[in-house]
């Protein structure tokens, strides 16, 4: 039984289950409630952007507030079952580090957060919530958005059984080619403006390469260890050794993820014959908002035709 204590802590509409993983660490992931009986429902899985705040916060109020995860859910209108795992490393309820970057993050989340190691944890998840009751094995929907992108193409990738990829505001070719494309734009945050960016993200990567394991030397907001191993992805050539549909939804005025990488992953993937739509949002930012429309509403009618896309 959960105690009265207990319950107050955990998400109305999502269960906290346990597994492990190919490492053999504790892997704890939610998945939403039952709310009808009736059929099973497809697994659609949302993979978190970077940082180290958990999947779930405690609100002022005392209550329990998810994250997009929940816009996914409220889209699908109870057609799916929704899965989110908590990173290794992070803590249940923890806000975490400044913003989207690890700076001030737990020790055991810096050593942790590889694309490898993050994947095997999402993986190993996967398996877990694909065995629970009333979860349809017919089809499976993976929505990574911004640095969860990269991770959702991976996992695509490694795991046949993904019929459908959403990518919001994420990588194309690598990040690399982001970080490069942000200097051309006098986006880049790595340098003061009559500085030679270029040369600075040049030296960056060198160091970076030089102690490529480190979990306290930091670059652009995260540890060496977590550059090296994302850098060495690219989100085409995951999309390219994956069988699954993809979607492509970005706001052609992102400054985290430039729109121009979305665009080269949508042209090579049609090029190459894939089965992929592209759902671009004019003036919009990373989370799809605009002058007009705040950032959950706009994801929210974004999840809605994702949702729809992937359900027929």
């Amino acid at each position: 039984m959960i105690n009265q204590a207990l319950a107050r802590l955990l998400p109305e509409r999502f269960e906290r289950y346990h597994t492990s993983d190919s490492l053999g660490r504790r892997i704890s992931f939610f998945v939403s409630k039952e709310t009808t009986a009736g059929d099973s429902r497809p697994l659609a899985l949302y993979i978190q952007g970077s940082g180290c705040h958990s999947v779930f916060r405690r609100h002022a109020d005392g209550g329990i507030l998810g994250g997009y995860h929940n816009l996914l859910l409220d889209s699908s209108r109870g057609a799916v079952r929704v899965l989110v795992v908590e990173k290794p490393g992070v803590v249940y309820l923890d806000p975490g580090g400044q913003g989207g970057t690890a700076i001030g993050c737990r020790p055991r989340f810096l050593r942790e957060h590889t694309l490898e190691r993050w994947s095997q944890a999402i993986l190993a998840a996967v398996v877990a919530a694909r065995r629970l009751d009333h979860v349809s094995l017919s089809r499976m929907l993976v929505v990574g958005h911004s640095e969860g992108g990269i991770v959702a193409a991976k996992i695509a990738a490694q795991f046949d059984a993904v019929t459908h990829l959403a990518l919001f505001g994420s990588s194309g070719p690598t990040q690399l080619f982001d970080l490069l494309e942000n200097e051309r734009d006098g986006e880049c945050a790595c340098a003061a403006p009559d500085a030679d960016r270029c040369a600075l993200i040049r030296h960056q990567l060198h160091a970076i390469h030089s102690k490529p394991d480190s979990p306290t030397r930091f670059a652009w907001g995260h540890p060496y260890r977590r550059w090296s191993s994302f850098l060495a992805t690219s989100v085409l050539d995951e999309s390219l050794r994956s069988s699954a549909k993809v979607r492509i939804v970005h706001g052609l005025s992102d400054t985290v993820v430039p729109a121009s990488a979305a665009k080269l992953l949508f042209a090579e993937l049609l090029r190459r014959g894939r089965d992929v739509v592209s759902d671009f949002h004019d003036s919009a930012g990373h989370n799809l908002a605009t002058p007009g429309k705040n950032g959950p509403e706009a994801m929210l009618g974004a999840f809605d035709s994702t949702v729809k896309w992937f359900l027929e």
